[in-house]
């Protein structure tokens, strides 16, 4: 299946569902969500100062 897997909303009510768009390829998510989970270690970094 290449669809975003990114997760929207609470598992544990009825409207829980998963992003859907397609998904880059080798990624198991869609170029927004992507961009969100897999940002660079320097970034990362720097949230937490």
């Amino acid at each position: 299946e290449r669809t975003c897997k990114w997760p929207v909303g609470d598992p544990a009510t009825p409207d829980f569902w998963f992003c859907g768009l397609p998904s880059q390829p080798g990624k198991p998510y869609c170029e927004a969500h992507v961009g969100v989970a897999f940002q660079p270690m320097s970034a990362r970094r720097d949230r937490k100062r």
